[in-house]
Parts: C-alpha cells; structure tokens; sequence
C-alpha cells in the first residue's frame, strides 16, 4: 500500500461530548470520526481522534494504533498527530474493504489519562454487484449491469445496443474507491480484438484506455492499490504465429499507455496472474519462451517499468509458473515443473531469496496455489491429476494447508468425472469454500468448510443438469465463487442444461446452508453472468 497519504482523503471532525465506543474511566478522547457503530462509512475515511490533554507523540505507534477488518486481518495505516488540536488521524495505505466491519483501537499506552483501551467499531459502504446479462448471446451484445447485493436496482451501465466494438464483457473490476468500473470490451466475439475500458460507476464518461493501439489486445488487468494506474496483459502480436504477451500501464483517464515489459519477441508474459505488490510499486508475473515447451520463471518490475527482475532462474529443463502474492505482499508462492513432469508447490521472498519447497514435488499431479488465507498462515489449492484442463480426463482436487506445508488437508476426493475445482476463503478467514462435482454435466455444487477443512457443507444441493460455471478458473478476474464482504453468503453463476436449451443466472447462497437466493432470473436464451463484486 502507499506509504505516504492518499490524496484527496476526506478529513473531518466532529467535536462533541460523547464519542460512542468501547472507553475506560479517565478517557480524554473528545471526539472521534467515523462514529461508533457508523454504516455506508467511505472506503477511502480517515480515522480522526481529538483528545482534552496532551499526548506523548512517542507512544502513537502502531502496536498502540491500530485499524482491523472482520477477523482481525490488520489494515495497516499511516498514523499523524497535530499536537495543536491535540488531533490524532489515522489514513490506511489504501481503500479499507468495501460491506465490511472494522475495529479501530487506541490502547491505553497512547494515551495519559487512561487506564484501558478505547475500541469503537463501524461498517464501510456497500458496493453493487456488477454482471454481464445478454439478451441472445447468438445475437445480442453482453452489456455490463450493476444490481445491490439483494438483486434490486439492476442497472445497464453500457447499453452497447448491438454488436459493435466492446459489446463483449466479460471481465470487469472496481477501482479500489469503488467510483470507478474497468472492463476489457471486444466486438461481440470474444476471439476478436480487446480493449480496455473505464466508466464511472453509474456508466458515463466511458473510455477507451487502449483505444486501438497497434498490437495492444487486452487481456486481462489489476487496478493499482491507490487506483492511479491499471495494469494488464495483452497481446503485442495477435498476428503471430506464437501469441506474444507483455505487460502495459495506463492511467484511468487513458493517458500514459506504456509497454512496461517490453520482452523479445522470443518470449512472452504468461496469464493470467498478474500480481501487484501492497505498496502498488512492483509487479509480479510469470514469462518464458513462446514455444510450447519453453520453460519459464517468475518475474518482478517496478510498476515504472525498470528494474526487470528474474527471481527463480530456473535451469533451462524446468518452469515456475502461477505466481501467488502472499496478503503481506513478502513472499510469493508458484508451482514449479521439472523435465520429469514432476510438480511441487515452492515460496520465495520477493527478492528472490529463500526458496522454500511447501509441497514436495510429485510426478505428473501439478498443484496450484488458489488463494492465501487473509492472515497468511493457511493456502487453498488445486492438485490435478491428468490434462491441465477441466474435462473427464483430467481428476482435480481442492486441498488446504499451512504456509510451511503442513497439515494438508484434501477438501474433495475425485473420481470418474467427479472432482473438486477452485477455492477460496471467506474475508475473515474462518471458512473455505469450494466447487465440488461434475462440472460436464452436472451437478456442480458449492461446499462450505471451516478454515480447517472440517464439516463441510453442501450449501447449493443441485439436481443433475444444473452447475456452477466454472469456464474461466483461471482468470481470477472474472470470480467463479465470490464471498460477501461480511462472509456471510457467497455469489456465483449457475448454469442450467435441460438438453435442449442452458440458462445461466447470479445466485447468492448463504454460507450457513439456509437458502439461495436468485438475484437474477432470466429465461434461456437470454443469459446472465456474475462478474465481480467489492
């Protein structure tokens, strides 16, 4: 996250008797923004504290000073003190989480006059669930849509009409404010040329980043941490024989187009992973030869496009590839393969020292790392047995275990054209769910298990024929499985086959197996598509 504050930041407050929150006898805090217990409080709030008696600058520190969202995952901040006003002020390093409790703390050792601490709590706003809905997806544009997480307020943001250029999308993200939208637009076949789009949240102001630049095809992209930059993939040559893959920049009102990774036209970045360090100053990807068969390793460059560096420097018979930025942005987990098709799951620091094998390597069961725990201790991945596809052929599995490699615990046990597909963990960090099924013909269900892998829950229960969609697992910007902000339910597409016609819908499902929810209901052929959320 940035170190210095974020501009712009809102700064208010509120002097009044009576702060609300957690406060021990002898408290001298007169006044606090937000207020305890406050909702709808911006993604981008300063925390200010405004006191009756001087503190000791020496003990606002950040063990005494502290932000934390739903399970204690910790926001770190920059933390100020005007000893004129006597005001402390608390700025996180980047957008706080959107739909989400946090706790904020002033221990009893930051202030004078104190004997416990003060703890005051409040809830960010909410933020619309974006989809893509088609009316014929034969016939008709995708168009992108915003709805509340109750499915109320369907809005089209992009109205292309017809299929014309960016009337496909499929892959779009808020920008870390939640004001603004990207989204990669292609001209209704999903084969053709992309470009990357921008919008306001309500849809206007529109435009087009890559705007048709020579060899600039979109791929997929990662908003910057303080939202100044987007960064993607995209296709340097789609007329090759080899597609060729760099890495570029632009700023969200398309100024700076910039080819950040530049590589040789022997080599080419690897999807779609691309990974943005906390401090939104490095990137992380994979690259290698264009070649079938070239190996490849992972990569880190300033987001100024210097300091390319080879971090695992493979020998030249083997690869490391689906790179995994841990939440503390220290180290990074990523399957490396040998000549002998053997895999394994490794970390590294970010500087490239200190390789360490997490998961010994086995011959022909490639493993990938899905998701670190919001607090770092635990990871949920896929272990593959067969073709790297999701097809009968190939049996794949969810497991989780600890970061060292310890306590690997398989969540599904495939078998036939049954198999466990992606996880992902609830934001507090207490539960993991996952895909688990026949994702060929059905059913495909969604299971809920603690952070331990224990008691497991079937919380969609489908009938044959029916399944949660799952084309695009390895593109983690369009979210197969997405928790709510609060964990308490979970939003995906589900897909109906009845052999003569499919029908796809957003579905909300309550993590404690108590209902779905339809948030979307649309009759075939028209086709409905959950996208991204917070």
């Amino acid at each position: 996250m940035k170190n210095s504050l974020i501009a712009g930041l809102a700064v208010v407050v509120l002097f009044a008797a009576g702060c609300g929150g957690t406060s021990p006898a002898g408290d001298v805090l007169t006044a606090i923004t937000p207020e305890d217990g406050a909702t709808g409080v911006p993604v981008t709030q300063t925390i200010t504290a405004t006191f009756g008696s001087d503190l000791d600058e020496t003990t606002l520190t950040a063990a005494n000073i502290t932000l934390a969202r739903a399970g204690a995952i910790n926001v770190p901040g920059a933390i100020a003190y005007d000893a004129a006003t006597r005001t402390l002020t608390f700025t996180p390093d980047s957008p706080m989480l959107a739909g989400m409790l946090h706790t904020f703390t002033i221990s009893a050792d930051a202030r004078t006059k104190a004997t416990g601490d003060y703890v005051m709590t409040f809830t960010t706003q909410e933020t619309p669930v974006l989809f893509t809905f088609s009316e014929d997806d034969a016939t008709s544009p995708f168009d992108l849509w915003s709805m509340n997480a109750d499915g109320s307020s369907q809005t089209n943001l992009t109205a292309f009409g017809t299929k014309t250029a960016g009337s496909f999308s499929l892959i779009a993200s808020w920008s870390p404010d939640f004001t603004r939208i990207a989204f990669i637009g292609t001209t209704g076949d999903p084969s053709d040329r992309q470009d990357l789009y921008v919008m306001n949240a309500d849809g206007s102001d529109r435009i087009n980043l890559t705007n048709g630049a020579a060899n600039y095809s979109a791929d997929v992209f990662k908003w910057a941490p303080d939202g100044s930059k987007i960064y993607f993939i995209f296709t340097n040559d789609d007329d090759a024989a080899e597609s060729h893959y760099d890495i570029g920049s632009v700023s969200p009102d398309g100024t700076g187009l910039t080819n950040l990774t530049n590589l040789a036209a022997a080599m080419t970045v690897m999807g779609p992973n691309l990974q943005i360090s906390p401090d939104g100053l490095k990137l992380y990807y994979c690259a290698g030869g264009v070649g079938e068969d070239d190996p490849y390793d992972i990569y880190s460059i300033g987001t100024d496009g210097t300091g390319n560096v080879n971090l695992t420097n493979m020998p030249a018979t083997a690869s490391a590839v689906y790179q995994l930025l841990s939440p503390d942005g220290t180290k990074l987990y990523y399957t490396g393969a040998s000549a002998a098709s053997e895999f394994g799951l490794y970390s590294i620091n970010v500087d490239g020292s200190n390789v360490q094998t997490v998961v010994a390597p086995v011959a022909n069961r490639p493993i990938i790392a899905w998701e670190v725990n919001p607090d770092g201790s635990q990871l949920v991945a896929t272990t593959i047995t067969g073709a790297v596809t999701v097809a009968a052929a190939a049996l794949w599995d969810v497991a989780i275990a600890n970061t060292d490699g310890s306590g690997m615990t398989p969540l599904t046990a495939a078998s036939g054209s049954t198999m466990g597909i992606v996880g992902t963990w609830s934001p507090d960090g207490t539960k993991v769910a996952y895909a688990y099924g026949d994702p060929t013909s059905g059913p495909l269900d969604i299971f809920v298990a603690d952070r331990y892998g224990a008691n497991p829950v079937n919380i969609t229960d489908f009938a044959a024929g029916s399944t949660v969609m799952v084309d695009m697992v390895f593109f983690d910007s369009l979210n197969v499985i997405r928790w709510s902000p609060d964990s308490s339910q979970i939003l995906f597409t589900q897909m109906v086959d009845d052999g003569v016609n499919y029908q796809m819908n957003v579905i909300a499902a309550n993590a404690d197996d108590s209902g779905l929810t339809a948030l979307t209901s649309v009759p075939p052929p028209q086709t409905a598509v959950f996208i991204s959320w917070w």
